[in-house]
């Protein structure tokens, strides 16, 4: 059997794909969906795997290690991938000599007369624990959702080997290492031997994958929605955030860690929940307030997608309450029973909030006029509010969020999440100001742990 093995060898690449299979340096590629920057990099990587097994000679005149690494930004990112490195791999499996293990993580071995070679797929979930490898050739997929850290630690393990990597997906997330090491690259400035393309839909549709009709559906779809900007960046590769509420460029500004002078302020916090259901994952917000120089500030400690069953949900609700001791809490009547819960559980603090336009808006406005104002913060913990600012919309009504698909750990699929934790920011945020909770006040202490604060809100 030969190595070049039946997908990799019949993959014909078009000629703006060409670098990400050819180049022997490092590759950044932004492309649009369907663009097939990933199917591309798989073969790349493939063809590493196969032909440069242990001890042999590397194109840059080293010694193979015969070890490729392929990096997601969560384990269940990496598993598809890995998933579909098995297919590719299939009739080298089914002759024995390559074995592929999902746990207890995903590895591909080459055994009899393929040994000598492994391909590795792996998580950044813990930056700290890539340091010290490395690696003979490194493919990083949506290189700019992956944690702070994550992209200088993976490049580290390219050192010793002087390894080619392959970092594909698209700028979004202006506030990532893999963003800003991508604006790098392209402007010139990046490590030597880097180089930057970048693939839209049109380049798909000259090649063959897509067709004129199929992309014109699709832009109707999205303008009659009202997210016509997120077919300009997720098809076009386009981020010029023109019409987006929150554009990227303003969240950059705004993310940052809170200084310990802030620290030391007397503060109150207000937890903000949008409720999801059994296929919408809920959105949790905890906000920090407090008062400096004459002006009310405000930082986003966290923010994230919760999926789980209504009692689970509860649970989680009640350990923020009981961590942070919210003088607000603010929630939506999508859940009823939900509702009920909290209002009868803190009805100090329980505040039903409304997601009408008017509402919305009002939040919005607040909102943009503080973070533009440089009083609002967001933690660089936050990274699904962050992500999902860039899905809240202008629509002929207002403003609207779309949805987008994201697979979770915990139910092990994709779900379609309502930029959820956005949602809950947007529409709880009027509540909050009107209640006070950006008013300086200490927080309630019971045996060392935050209460609900014991005063009404009105």
């Amino acid at each position: 059997m030969k190595v070049s093995l039946g997908f990799a060898s019949g993959c014909k690449p078009y000629d703006k794909q060409r670098p990400l299979l050819d180049h022997p340096g490092s590759v950044v590629c932004c492309g649009g969906t369907k663009t097939g920057k990933t199917m591309i990099t798989a073969v790349w990587a493939l063809r590493r795997f196969l032909e440069y097994p242990e001890g042999s000679s590397l194109p840059n005149g080293r010694l193979a290690d015969g070890r490729n690494a392929w990096y997601g930004p969560t384990y269940d990112v990496a598993k598809i991938s890995y998933d579909r490195a098995v297919r590719m791999l299939q009739p080298a499996i089914e002759a024995g000599i390559v074995k592929a293990t999902a746990s207890p993580y995903p590895v591909i071995k080459g055994i009899g007369s393929l040994a000598g070679r492994e391909w590795h797929f792996l998580t950044t979930d813990n930056p700290s624990m890539i340091y010290g490898k490395q690696w003979d050739s490194i493919t990083v997929e949506e290189f700019t959702r992956h944690k702070p850290g994550a992209i200088d630690a993976v490049i580290t393990t390219a050192h010793p080997k002087r390894a080619p990597m392959r970092l594909i997906g698209n700028k979004v997330n202006k506030t990532n290492d893999g963003h800003r090491l991508a604006t790098l690259v392209e402007s010139g400035q990046g490590r030597e031997g880097w180089i930057y393309i970048d693939l839209t839909c049109y380049d798909a549709r000259d090649a063959g994958l897509v067709t004129d009709e199929e992309l014109a559906e699709v832009r109707r779809d999205y303008v009659r929605r009202g997210v016509a900007h997120i077919f300009a960046r997720d098809w076009e590769n386009r981020f010029d955030d023109a019409g987006q509420p929150f554009p990227s460029s303003l969240v950059a500004g705004c993310v940052r860690k809170l200084t310990e002078a802030d620290k030391r302020e007397a503060a109150t916090h207000a937890l903000l929940i949008d409720a999801g259901g059994t296929e919408n994952p809920a959105g949790l917000v905890v906000v920090r307030s407090w008062q400096s120089d004459g002006a009310a500030r405000a930082h986003i400690i966290e923010a994230r997608h919760f999926v789980g069953s209504l009692p689970e949900l509860e649970q989680e609700i009640g350990a923020l309450v009981e961590r942070y001791g919210p003088t607000a809490i603010t929630f939506d009547s999508y859940a009823p029973m939900l509702g009920q819960t909290i209002a009868s559980k803190y009805p100090r603090a329980a505040k039903r909030v409304s997601s009408g336009d008017k509402v919305l808006q009002a939040g919005y406005e607040s909102l943009h006029g503080m973070m533009d104002g440089g009083t609002l913060s967001i933690d660089p913990s936050c990274e699904d509010l962050i992500t999902d600012l860039d899905y809240v919309t202008f629509t002929d009504r207002g403003i609207a969020f779309a949805y987008y698909e994201r697979h979770f750990a915990k139910t092990d699929r994709l779900h379609n999440v309502h930029a959820d934790s956005a949602n809950a920011l947007v529409q709880g945020w009027p509540a909050v100001v009107s209640a006070g909770a950006t008013a300086v006040q200490a927080p309630i202490r019971s045996h060392g742990r935050a209460s609900v604060a014991r005063r009404d809100f009105r």
